[in-house]
């Protein structure tokens, strides 16, 4: 009995399981950094972890933060890292990762083209309502040339020779 529960604590000793990693861009309105990156570690065991920021291959240590590693109540775990600062263009972002779960460090890149795709949606957005104020106002121009002329109100007064007996009045 107690060899089992033996084997049974050194297999749960051996249990690991990678993080999950996600990179995102927050955009900040702090006046003092554009945007803010978090490099976040999801569904990890065991507890120990280590997140650090690279810019172009070098360890950036300004402007990071970190949370506490939070206990998910599944077993797994989930740490954030934060990195404010002023994006450039060109510049390689990566945050790496550390865990007794994998046999090398792993490398997650900003793709810097992600904040392209993003404006895509609005881009196009905007094209179609150009598109629709032109065709608007293209059918209200070529209405109001084809309308067809009405009198004004001052002629559709009756005038006193067709009041005359015999002939029928303009409000008949």
């Amino acid at each position: 009995m107690c060899e089992k529960l033996v084997n049974i604590i050194q297999y749960i000793g051996n249990l690991t399981t990678p993080p999950t990693m996600k990179l995102n861009l927050v955009k900040l309105s702090d006046g003092e950094h554009r945007a803010k990156f978090v490099c976040s570690a999801y569904d990890f065991y065991p507890k120990q972890i280590q997140l650090t920021w690279l810019r172009n291959g070098q360890e950036v240590t300004e402007g990071v933060s970190y949370s506490s590693v939070m206990y998910d109540g599944n077993l797994y775990y989930q740490f954030h890292s934060y990195l404010k600062y002023f994006p450039t263009s060109g510049e390689r972002i990566t945050c790496m990762v550390e865990h007794f779960s994998l046999s090398e460090p792993k490398l997650v890149d900003w793709d810097d083209s992600l904040l392209s795709e993003d404006m895509t949606p609005i881009a196009f957005g905007l094209c179609v309502l150009m598109v629709g104020l032109i065709v608007l106002s293209s059918g209200f121009i070529y209405y109001k040339k084809h309308q067809p002329h009405t009198t004004p109100a001052t002629e559709m007064l009756a005038r006193p020779e067709d009041l005359l007996p015999g002939k029928p009045s303009v409000t008949e």
